[in-house]
């Protein structure tokens, strides 16, 4: 089997969100009786987790002086 391994780019928005939803998951799968063990779901969280970090987030103000987050898509 070939494995593959990927650099992949979030930004704080997508980071956040993946995290929660990647632990809702597991959290469903540890209260449905008899579900499976969510091993593959916590490896990827950890790997999520332990990921190196750059500071690329920037802010540009609005019209109102207002700090706002850009998020690039």
């Amino acid at each position: 089997m070939t494995s593959y391994s990927y650099t992949v780019t979030f930004n704080d928005s997508e980071h956040i969100y993946l995290e929660r939803l990647l632990n809702e998951k597991i959290k469903e799968c540890q209260e449905t009786p008899g579900a499976s063990e969510p091993t593959f779901i916590t490896d990827i969280l950890y790997k999520l987790n332990c990921a190196h970090i750059d500071l690329r987030s920037y802010t540009e103000y609005d019209e109102d002086g207002i700090p706002n987050i850009i998020i690039k898509t």
